[in-house]
């Protein structure tokens, strides 16, 4: 008989992100599992905020430039004790 460990439970983090248009540089937010899927949530905001379609800003950030920066949220960090 295997014997099955339960599924440790998953924990969404808080992300901060810096977006860097050239003139302008926008902070988000955004509740993820990772940095990566934390950038995709920030980006659909930055397309929506800007009324232009997602592959648009995905163009714009797509790793080419060092025009972006993600990271966990250190406040938050802090008092959740991750």
């Amino acid at each position: 008989m295997v014997m099955k460990s339960k599924p440790t439970a998953r924990r969404r983090l808080l992300f901060t992100g810096l977006f860097n248009f050239g003139r302008e540089v926008e902070k988000l937010w955004a509740y993820a599992y990772s940095g990566r899927q934390a950038k995709i949530y920030m980006m659909r905001q930055i397309a929506k905020k800007h009324s232009v379609i997602y592959s648009a800003v995905a163009n714009i950030f797509n790793g080419d430039k060092d025009n972006f920066d993600i990271s966990v949220d250190e406040k938050w960090k802090e008092s959740h004790n991750v």
